[in-house]
């Protein structure tokens, strides 16, 4: 069994926007719950959204592909783009 020791980890657990599945079994019941209600955990989906979220613009993956290529030396960007 997984012990959640960082704090990130465990500040979703309590927002409740989650669910462990511990056995494979458990984990295809979840997947059933939510195929049928996509709402369960709603709530607590949202709160992970405001609580762990910097941004929510749809523009992450661009951000960090700019992050990542302003780390690489000059020479080394042209390769990538």
């Amino acid at each position: 069994i997984i012990e959640f020791e960082y704090d990130h980890i465990r500040n979703i657990l309590a927002t409740g926007g989650v669910r462990v599945a511990r056995s494979r079994e458990k984990l295809l019941a979840y997947l059933d719950a939510y195929e049928k209600d996509p709402s369960l955990d709603r709530e607590g989906r949202e709160r992970i959204r405001r609580e762990q979220c910097f941004r929510t613009d749809g523009a992450s993956a661009t951000r960090l592909a700019d992050l990542v290529l302003s780390l690489l030396p000059l020479h080394e960007r042209s390769h990538v783009l």
